[in-house]
């Protein structure tokens, strides 16, 4: 199914065998949608519909790509959004953006093989994660021009969330990744829990004006914090700018910073068992820092703060 002219219906049911949009990009005006590809082939829809869309189904197999743009102003709900196997990178990708309203995760989002998952909301909107989102041998990429909430597990290899004011700033993200990065550009909690059972790297974990982070590691393997910080807000008060970061059963090591500023506090925590290793920095200089270790606390990486509390067994 190809062709750029405009389909205008309150529910549109495409179906294809090997490609719906895949040399021409579907114009559609439509509040119910649903895009299956029996076969293979790339899905590349574009809704220019305002209000509330629902897309119910957007499906394809060996290596199809799906590209879904919600160009009308409003919120989108996607359903169940999946792609086939396969081991090439650059197929099985799914890339959902909404252009000025808020984009949710209803039931399930699954890229097999190599596939990646790009979800965006551009000028307005947030992301919210009902239901799964899976690219479980690749990457997942969240940008968000609002917050990213929700408690849909989030699994894959590498997972890099973007948002504006809030990342699990009222719902806590649930992760199953390897890799993670988490920035706020503007302000906003951070509040992430991980429950990977293998070694962690947490490449940044940044917010600005206030905001705090909250990161729990919750999965058996160790966790290695690369750059975690914390902004000052304009009059900086108690219980703001906080870092809590905590690994449930293995250690948990500082990279190359952890600085909280204003009057935030840091807490580095091991709580079954683990170490805590002071590879680089960490810096609370205007209020405390605790750290409390269910082995040793170990580690050349300066520590600032006006007041510092260790706690080993």
């Amino acid at each position: 199914i190809n062709g750029a002219g405009l389909v205008t219906a309150n529910t549109v049911d495409l179906n294809a065998a090997t490609g719906i949009g895949d040399t021409t990009s579907l114009e559609l005006a439509a509040s119910n949608i649903s895009a299956d590809n029996t076969t293979s082939g790339k899905i590349d829809i574009d809704n220019t519909l305002s209000g509330s869309i629902t897309v119910s189904t957007l499906t394809t197999l060996a290596g199809g790509n799906i590209l879904f743009d919600q160009s009308g102003t409003g919120s989108v709900s996607f359903t169940t959004v999946s792609t086939g196997t396969s081991a090439v990178e650059g197929q099985s990708d799914i890339t959902l953006t909404n252009t000025a309203g808020s984009l949710t995760v209803g039931t399930s989002i699954t890229a097999l093989g190599l596939g990646n998952i790009i979800l965006t909301t551009i000028t307005s909107g947030d992301v919210i994660l009902t239901g799964t989102t899976t690219a479980a041998g690749d990457q997942i990429t969240i940008t968000s021009a609002g917050t990213i909430n929700g408690a849909g597990l989030v699994t894959a290899s590498i997972v890099d969330l973007n948002a504006a004011t809030g990342i699990g700033d009222n719902t806590s993200l649930e992760l199953a990744a390897s890799n993670i990065s988490a920035d706020n550009t503007t302000s906003g909690k951070i509040d992430i829990d991980n429950t990977l059972g293998s070694a962690v790297t947490v490449s940044s974990l940044t917010t600005l004006l206030g905001g705090n982070i909250l990161f729990d590691q919750a999965g058996t393997g160790n966790v290695s914090f690369t750059t975690v910080s914390t902004g000052a807000s304009v009059t900086p008060a108690e219980l703001e700018s906080d870092i809590t970061l905590t690994s449930d059963h293995s250690s948990l090591t500082v990279g190359t910073s952890i600085t909280a500023l204003g009057l935030g506090n840091i807490i580095l925590t091991t709580i079954t068992s683990g170490d805590v290793i002071l590879t680089g920095t960490t810096t609370a200089a205007g209020d405390q820092i605790t750290i409390t270790s269910a082995g040793t606390i170990n580690g050349a990486g300066l520590v600032t703060a006006n007041t510092v509390d260790l706690n080993a067994a």
